[in-house]
C-alpha cells in the first residue's frame, strides 16, 4: 500500500479554447463569423467566443501546458518536434507560470511522454 500523495491532473487547455461557439470571430462591428466564413470588412476579426458554448472542464488548465501548446502553435506552426528541437527541454520550460509544485510535477511526465512521442 502506497503512502504517497494522489498525484493531481491537470489539462493543457484553458476553457476558452475549448469553447464550442459555431461563430467565435467577432468584427469591430460586432458581427459573428465562424472560421471558414469570407471576411472583407474594416479591422481584424477577433476570437471572442461567447460563454454559452463553453465545455465543461473537470480539471483546471496547468498553466505551464497551456503555454507550452500556445508556443507551439504560435512559434512553430504545431510542429511538436520542431518545438523540443529548441527548447530547453529536459529543463521544465515556463516552470515560473506554476502556482504551485502539483503543475510542475504533473508537466514533467507529460512533456515526456510528448518528447518520446516525437523523438527517434
Amino acid at each position: 500500500m502506497s503512502t504517497a500523495a494522489p498525484r493531481r491532473i491537470f489539462s493543457s487547455h484553458v476553457p476558452k479554447r475549448l469553447n464550442r461557439d459555431p461563430k467565435p470571430y467577432v468584427s469591430p462591428r460586432g458581427v459573428r463569423y465562424a472560421e471558414g466564413d469570407l471576411y472583407f470588412g474594416e479591422g481584424e476579426l477577433a476570437y471572442d467566443p461567447r460563454p454559452e458554448f463553453e465545455h465543461d472542464q473537470h480539471n483546471p488548465a496547468n498553466p505551464i501546458l497551456a503555454a507550452v501548446r500556445a508556443e507551439v502553435i504560435r512559434a512553430y506552426g504545431g510542429h511538436l518536434a520542431a518545438w523540443f528541437r529548441s527548447s530547453i527541454w529536459p529543463d521544465i520550460p515556463y516552470h515560473y507560470l506554476a502556482h504551485h509544485q502539483d503543475h510542475v510535477d504533473h508537466a514533467r511526465p507529460v512533456l515526456a511522454r510528448l518528447a518520446g512521442s516525437v523523438t527517434p
